[in-house]
């Protein structure tokens, strides 16, 4: 038999086992996708550690135009199409997202001082605050440093598309056209944080934020009508920048997602069926009778789910101990990534306790 018939047979062969054996192959995502699933509430540090000494904040406005540069302001929201006066809320906005973010943690004490600073220029930043102007609002306020958003500015788009959808008329299937607005806002932000006790600036950031929105109607104008108005538009755009900031200088809750093991043996599946019931220590008791088993891969596995248990439970040391028998030992190609996830976990927590120093 030559070789090109012998390709032939063996290609045929596999074709009539793929064929017969195709449900195998979802069933690997599903297995994935079976496994029971832990939802944990985990405090982020934030990315600028703002020094112990402050605690009582205040967040000051300094995008008002002064007297000189109101009118080019006036030309320059003609000229672009925004809507005079829509930034100026805007930036009230992107404060109170910057207030929120920070009392969301009990890291800070944060207030909005009823004062306005001019400064704002339509076409570039003005230079840092003066000391003595930093000073003299800090005293008044009883405040150890002042956020200051120094400028805001939004730009929009919108895009109309038609779209083709299918429908039943008279029960019969037709194809109907309607139209989609995408719109896109751009909102510019700039802040400074200004301390009073060493009249530095600790942090100053620069920074986009884009947001979207999307409406539909039978005609191009009805699409776009669908669409927020623009003075919500951009309210709605500076709350998510100052949410934005507000995460880059102070710690924040955030919910991440834990898989874990429950097939291997009957064991293994009573034990996921405690821990969905909230009886975790049924399940870790199972867990560590399993992890004696001598199949390596439930072993294995009874290993890495002790190890979610202790993450639950705040002990990221013996966390770390179980994912690392679970990845040295056994070679559980899962355990490794989340090895990394937990030692990233241990880093924030040093960061942490650094941002939260005399608290």
């Amino acid at each position: 038999m030559n070789r090109r018939k012998v390709f032939m047979m063996s290609s045929v062969a596999m074709l009539k086992f793929l064929h017969k054996c195709w449900f195998l192959i979802p069933a690997c995502f599903l297995f994935a996708a079976c496994n029971p699933t832990l939802k944990l509430q985990v405090l982020q540090a934030a990315q600028v550690s703002l020094p112990s000494h402050i605690k009582e904040i205040g967040i000051v406005n300094r995008t008002i135009p002064g007297k000189d540069d109101r009118f080019l302001n006036v030309v320059e929201g003609l000229l672009s199409g925004e809507s005079i006066g829509a930034d100026r809320m805007g930036a009230e906005n992107a404060m109170e997202g910057v207030r929120q973010q920070l009392m969301s943690t009990d890291r800070f004490v944060v207030s909005l001082p009823n004062l306005n600073l001019d400064g704002s220029h339509p076409f570039f930043l003005q230079g840092p605050l003066d000391k003595e102007v930093v000073n003299a609002i800090c005293a008044q306020h009883h405040l150890d440093a002042i956020i200051v958003l120094e400028m805001f500015d939004s730009d929009s788009r919108i895009i109309v598309n038609p779209r083709n959808t299918e429908t039943r008329v008279n029960g019969k299937r037709v194809m109907v056209t309607d139209f989609v607005a995408n719109a896109e806002l751009n909102v510019q932000t700039s802040w400074k944080v200004y301390d009073d006790s060493t009249d530095n600036i600790i942090d100053q950031h620069q920074f986009v934020n884009v947001a979207r929105f999307s409406g539909a109607g039978s005609n191009p104008d009805a699409a776009r009508m669908a669409l927020p108005g623009k003075r919500v538009a951009i309210n709605q755009a500076g709350l998510q920048a100052g949410v934005a900031y507000g995460t880059r200088i102070a710690p924040f809750w955030t919910t991440v997602i834990r898989q874990y093991y429950r097939k291997g043996n009957d064991s293994m599946k009573e034990a996921a069926a405690l821990s969905q019931k909230g009886d975790w220590l049924g399940a870790v008791a199972i867990w560590k009778k399993e992890i004696l088993n001598k199949e390596e891969v439930i072993a294995g596995r009874a290993y890495y789910n002790l190890a979610v248990a202790c993450e639950r439970e705040g002990n990221l040391d013996l966390a770390i101990e179980y994912a690392t028998q679970a990845n040295q030992r056994y070679h559980l190609r899962r355990a490794s990534s989340y090895l990394s996830i937990l030692h990233d976990r241990m880093n924030n927590r040093l960061r942490l306790r650094h941002q939260y120093e005399g608290k």
